[in-house]
């Protein structure tokens, strides 16, 4: 097959077919395929050739672009592999279907080619993407990235996303808690800073009558920055006259820029917004902060900025492809193209490129409180750190088009959440559904840090509002009366991907929360989404003391009991004899005819897992327990309580306790009081429960602070 065109000087003649959209990879789905007797994967399809291994490399030294991306990208596989070799076959296509290059056919904004390049049976992802104002963008759907994140020509790109959403997507105007257009309707804050006019920024005070569009700001305030332009009773009427924007961290004079850029009157910041000596006026502020990001137009989400002095409109830096290559347009045109290497582990994206997730370039995916006010906003204008985009609960797009994966993303909240008006029925498919959604904001929202430890229920309160009217059950700091027993089956995860530095947290200074809520931990954790199980112990009742019921009724605690009832005895628990320098505990359980011991492996250590000599006539099964704090690990002696049974691969778990302090009440009766330190679970239990001990007409009561 020939070219209407020659080939472009930088390319061998290997590229033809290769990136010519006329003819080559525009329709080339490439499938993969299982051979089982041979133990191998192979793929069929695309655009494919065969080239001398000599060929291939004397190429990419004379310099073929295509040739040397080649190699720098497989050429180590292949001589880990199969080398030497005599010739190299190379498949070109994708595997998520063919390209949309005819002008007619539409694909959502921001989509990425995904380009599967095979060399010998070696695999590797790339995405393509091109220049807004190159000729391959006829072809190509995914763009550059926009480095001029505070341009003029790029805040208007921006504009006009947010009223395409505002205008165009159904999702986001289901669930705005007031008409469109957006803000037209939406109740103002207590206190407003008016971006309306740069050369006099005032902050302004509303009354409950008034309605209107505003912008809320989310940052990181950062450590050991000056305080002074903060709101107090003292400047608050000079700031209603005027404020000087030179006065102002960076960081603000940028959201204010970009407020009044959007054609937004006002923006709403906490600093600026807030009486920051008033405990009063904090308060009562803190208790309106989800209707704050809920009623907002749009949430200015400042990620790149790792202080409140660092701004976040700096220009991005280029980030360099894998690969620049030529691409035959069908009229005969020349452009360029760009491929960017996906991770060859798990498929996602160069780290760089896109972000989401635990990228910590991005600032607030790694604190508390920007949680959940990324999740209460209908629309949010991040800025991260190499880009900007909007991310509303229809998509995420990246301003200008540029390429972005979902997989990237940020979790969003199911539809239902923002309806509490529609009942959804207890332990219904639907209620499942929207408690794991806590389940899963929960476990990232203990990944991120807090400057002051103590606010740990109060940074969620708004997400924790949202969620009980949906729910319709009882908030206990930071569980659910409705799954109680299954929402106190958190543990510690391993430190990764996230903000927390310590591995082994140890307690909290203070008291911030009884003992079995995962908000008394300064660590990740995972929480139980299962509906599986069979429960082996009953509440009787649970109990928490709220800090201010009136205006908090979702934030701190001052206390809370928890009294659970069983048949089911408290079984000790040691250091495992056998492996003394790890972590492990042995479980002691008295079986009607003998002891046997089973070992428990903290995996927030990471150790192996290892099985306990025993004698001959006692049996060994296997658990394992992740203890909440180091502190706890040899703090005087542990018992387990059985909470669940289970049929699938857990077949039972529950707590791992102490002793915290025996009460004696007015008649000399003692009662003594645990504490939760761990979790512990059982992986082989002889009829599903082993030989814990079990009474058939005794009840016992264990009482949890």
């Amino acid at each position: 097959m020939s070219l209407l065109v020659s080939n472009p000087q930088s390319i061998c003649a290997s590229w033809e077919g290769v990136f010519a959209a006329r003819f080559g990879i525009r329709d080339e789905q490439i499938e993969r395929h299982w051979e089982t007797d041979k133990k191998r994967r192979y793929w069929t399809g695309g655009y494919q050739y065969t080239v001398s291994s000599s060929a291939w490399l004397a190429c990419s030294r004379s310099g073929c672009a295509w040739c040397r991306f080649l190699e720098r990208q497989f050429l180590a596989t292949l001589r880990e592999s199969s080398w030497p070799i005599s010739s190299v076959h190379v498949q070109v296509g994708s595997e998520d279907g063919p390209f949309y290059v005819d002008t007619e056919v539409e694909k959502p904004p921001g989509t990425v080619d995904t380009l599967t390049i095979i060399v010998n049976d070696n695999p590797r992802k790339f995405d393509l993407y091109t220049d807004r104002d190159d000729p391959a963008a006829t072809c190509v759907n995914g763009r550059t990235r926009v480095p001029d994140v505070g341009s003029t020509r790029t805040l208007a790109l921006a504009k006009a996303c947010v009223e395409e959403c505002v205008r165009d997507h159904v999702q986001c105007q289901a669930i705005t808690p007031h008409p469109v257009p957006v803000g037209s309707a939406a109740p103002l804050p207590t206190r407003l800073i008016d971006c309306s006019n740069l050369r006099r920024v005032r902050v302004v005070e509303t009354d409950s009558t008034m309605r209107g569009a505003y912008a809320a700001l989310s940052y990181v305030w950062g450590v050991d920055h000056d305080q002074s332009h903060r709101c107090t009773r003292t400047n608050l009427s000079s700031y209603m006259t005027g404020i000087d924007l030179m006065d102002l961290p960076l960081t603000i004079r940028d959201a204010i820029y970009v407020t009044h850029s959007l054609g937004i009157p006002f923006l709403w910041n906490d600093s600026l917004c807030i009486i920051q000596d008033a405990p009063e006026d904090m308060n009562r502020e803190l208790a309106s902060m989800r209707d704050v990001y809920r009623h907002s137009s749009l949430t200015i989400d400042a990620a790149s900025a790792a202080s409140v002095a660092d701004g976040f409109l700096e220009d991005r830096r280029f980030l360099d492809p894998d690969a620049t290559l030529p691409w035959i347009c069908p009229g005969g045109e020349v452009g360029t193209v760009y491929l960017m290497v996906r991770d060859p582990y798990n498929n996602s994206p160069n780290p760089d490129v896109l972000t989401g997730g635990w990228d910590q370039t991005n600032h607030t995916n790694t604190r508390a409180w920007c949680l959940q006010e990324a999740l209460l906003s209908t629309r949010s204008l991040v800025f991260t750190s190499e880009t900007v985009q909007l991310r509303c609960h229809s998509s995420t797009q990246n301003i200008g088009g540029a390429q972005h994966r979902a997989d990237a993303d940020l979790c969003r909240l199911p539809d239902a959440v923002f309806h509490p008006e529609q009942p959804v029925a207890h332990d219904s498919e639907e209620w499942r559904s929207i408690r794991t959604s806590w389940c899963d904001a929960i476990q990232d929202y203990s990944c991120r840090a807090l400057s002051d430890p103590s606010e740990k229920l109060v940074a969620c309160a708004g997400l924790a509002e949202l969620f009980a009217r949906v729910l319709r059950s009882d908030y206990l700091a930071g569980l659910w009366r409705e799954s109680l027993l299954r929402d106190l089956l958190w543990f510690r995860r391993e430190n990764r991907h996230h903000a927390l530095e310590s591995e082994s947290p140890k307690g909290p200074q203070g008291y911030r929360a009884p003992s079995w809520s995962w908000a008394t931990i300064d660590a990740g954790v995972l929480m139980m989404t299962s509906s599986d199980g069979k429960p082996l112990v009953e509440v009787v009742e649970c109990t928490v003391l709220l800090k201010d019921k009136t205006l908090l009724p979702f934030g701190p605690v001052l206390g809370g009991s928890l009294v659970l009832r069983t048949q089911w005895r408290l079984h000790p628990c040691k250091r495992s004899s056998s492996a003394p320098h790890r972590p492990g505990y042995a479980v002691w359980l008295q079986s009607r005819c003998a002891t046997r011991s089973v070992q428990i492996i903290d995996h927030g250590s990471g150790a192996d897992e290892e099985t306990i000599s025993l004698p001959d006539e006692t049996r060994s099964e296997l658990c394992e327990a992740t203890f909440d704090c180091e502190d706890d690990i040899d703090a005087g002696d542990l018992f387990i309580i059985p909470i669940l049974q289970q049929s699938y691969t857990i077949k039972m778990s529950g707590l791992v306790v102490r002793v915290a302090r025996v009460e004696q009440d007015l008649q000399g009766n003692q009662r003594v009081l645990y504490r939760r330190v761990g979790y512990w679970r059982a992986y082989n239990c002889s009829d599903g429960l082993g030989d814990l001990e079990c009474s058939s007409d005794e009840w016992f009561e264990i009482v949890l602070v």
